[in-house]
């Protein structure tokens, strides 16, 4: 199948697969390249920490990414949640300036440009702790929401241009509930997010 039949919300944690042994070089190869070739990707089913995952394989560059799939049980059904929202249209003025402003902010994806302000400034606490410094140091406030007129704070948004960075303008949000797409779910592998671990066959 292709990259784009599965549904965003099915994909969980990348890996980087790389053969371990000489031994293995053609096989992965033959496989990645058919891959390519192909325009598809490959479904699987591995074990990862005692627990079986199914699994999407795809080239990228010399090696192929592996990333589990989240199961049908795992996630939640949107009825429960969208279900609820009330029919309403939207206010064409703002989408004009919602459109206004997505262009202006239009750009390529950059992580490296997100910062976390809340973590960031709790390293700065635990960092002037341990460096003796604790006069006027306090532990800093969770983010929360808040109401907003979003009338007025599009406009503010569309008057400052790209002046404003993208993460910065998004702290100021209205005051609305989320709740994960996905369930509980008791034994789930706990490999890192943050950065894709190299797995190797053997």
């Amino acid at each position: 199948m292709k990259v784009d039949d599965i549904d965003r919300i099915w994909w969980e944690d990348p890996y980087y697969l790389a053969p371990s042994e000489k031994a293995g070089i053609e096989a992965f190869v033959v496989i990645r390249e058919a891959l390519r070739r192909s325009g598809r990707i490959a479904i699987g089913r591995v074990v990862i920490h005692t627990r079986e995952r199914m699994v999407a394989l795809e080239p990228r560059g010399e090696g192929i990414i592996v990333t589990t799939l989240r199961s049908h049980d795992e996630i939640r059904p949107e009825a429960e949640v969208f279900d609820s929202i009330p029919v309403r249209k939207a206010d064409p003025k703002m989408v004009h300036i919602a459109e206004q402003i997505i262009s202006q902010q239009q750009g390529p994806f950059d992580p490296s440009g997100f910062v976390e302000h809340y973590e960031e400034a709790l390293r700065e606490l635990i960092r002037s702790k341990q460096d003796g410094d604790d006069a006027g140091v306090s532990a800093p406030p969770p983010p929360k929401g808040k109401v907003i007129d979003l009338m007025e704070a599009l406009k503010r948004s569309l008057s400052g241009g790209k002046t404003k960075a993208p993460a910065r303008a998004a702290s100021a949000r209205a005051k609305a509930p989320a709740t994960k797409a996905t369930k509980a779910t008791k034994g789930k592998s706990t490999a890192s997010r943050a950065k894709p671990t190299r797995r190797r066959t053997g």
